[in-house]
């Protein structure tokens, strides 16, 4: 018997067999393709850029995931050369020196059919002449243009040349709340940072910033701590808006030219602030705070205050207890106190630790070494440990 193909029908043949009869088989079909790497050329590069590389090998047919190796030849690059990784991808490097670079490429799939490819990438040598990039501001607005890597400083830079087919990346920056970037135009766009991927030749950029407004400048400020001992260093916080320039005056004769000073008090007595800030076209405003900034000789006596009007100390939480009034604050400095103490009377009270000994300010915590009994009346507690 010889098999015959059965004419007009696909994939199947017929076999004679005996009486008369034919048995007829279909043959089994392979739909899948041999495969193959398509990648036909890659990109040039430029002697002395750096990381100048990223592109991804394909193949088709056969069954991925695919494996990819470098069979034979090299790589541009000898002291930074480029790499070929597992999933097909050539990247990094800094080719030192122009010329052909001829290599093989094989790719293996997940039945271990294999195929490879002569590949090339031809390094060329720099320019002479280097491209540069100019930038012109234009707009109501003020703003800096940098660039990435650097020689774009504009500002004061605004040329600069750059090693042909580098990429070079420009952020813009308003110079303060007044100025906001309008966009790009030229050979970028947008308001985002303008990128040229591989420079090579002379570039021209314009950047746009606009004005925001015309008001003047709002001067506030804060001031931490207001009150204390000898020395007292006190941190001043600008909260100015639309300010460019700040004067500072701090009761005691001193004056500061920045946003934010920070100021030691080394006299007692009670001290007026005032900050005056202009803006960039010269209008000013300024905030006087009287009786700011309140300088002691000494810590005050007693570890408890009870906060009234004026406030009255006691060396003792017991003590402090029996004389707070319905709804009043005890304030308690961050330190120990050996005692039982029993709130038994009718009262509302707020019990404070953890002050310094001015009581201007949180340092830490206080601690009971013994007990706290309410018998009567209600209390709400912050810093306070009972150990």
């Amino acid at each position: 018997m010889y098999p015959v193909v059965v004419s007009g029908l696909s994939n199947v043949i017929a076999v004679a067999g005996g009486n008369g009869h034919t048995l007829a088989l279909t043959k089994p079909s392979n739909t899948e393709e041999p495969l193959s790497i398509i990648t036909s050329s890659l990109t040039d590069g430029v002697v002395g850029v750096r990381n100048f590389y990223n592109q991804t090998l394909a193949a088709s047919g056969g069954t991925p995931p695919y494996t990819w190796t470098l069979l034979s030849g090299s790589l541009p690059g000898s002291a930074s050369p480029i790499q070929l990784n597992s999933s097909g991808i050539i990247s990094g490097g800094g080719p030192d020196t122009a010329g052909t670079f001829n290599f093989t490429v094989k790719v293996t799939d997940s039945k271990g059919a294999t195929a490879t490819k002569d590949l090339t990438i031809t390094v060329n040598a720099q320019s002479s002449t280097q491209p540069s990039i100019t930038v012109t501001k234009y707009g109501a607005g003020s703003g800096t243009v940098t660039s990435s890597p650097t020689g774009i400083s504009c500002g004061t830079t605004c040329n600069s040349s750059f090693t042909s087919g580098t990429q070079i990346t420009l952020q813009a920056t308003p110079y303060d709340s007044n100025s906001t970037f309008a966009g790009w135009t030229g050979s970028c766009t947008g308001t985002g940072s303008c990128t040229i991927p591989n420079i090579n030749a002379d570039t021209q950029i314009y950047a746009k910033f606009d004005k925001t407004d015309n008001q003047p400048p709002v001067a506030q400020f804060t001031a931490s701590p207001v009150s204390g001992v000898v020395p007292l260093q006190v941190n001043f916080t600008d909260q100015s808006l639309r300010a460019d320039a700040w004067s500072w005056s701090l009761g005691d004769g001193t004056v500061v030219p920045i946003a934010n000073p920070s100021h030691t008090y080394t006299t007692p007595g009670i001290y007026d602030v005032s900050l005056t800030v202009t803006n960039a076209v010269g209008e000013s405003d300024t905030i006087n705070k009287t009786s700011l900034i309140t300088v002691t000789t000494s810590p005050v006596t007693g570890g408890v205050r009870i906060l009234r009007n004026p406030p009255e100390t006691f060396s003792s939480l017991q003590t402090a207890f029996d004389a707070v009034q319905d709804g009043e604050t005890m304030q308690c400095q961050a330190t120990s106190f050996t005692e039982d103490i029993n709130l038994n009377r009718s009262v509302r009270v707020t019990l404070d630790g953890g002050y310094d000994s001015g009581f201007s300010t949180h340092v830490g915590v206080t601690s009971i070494f013994g007990s706290l009994t309410i018998s009567d009346g209600s209390i709400t507690v912050d810093g306070l440990v009972i150990r």
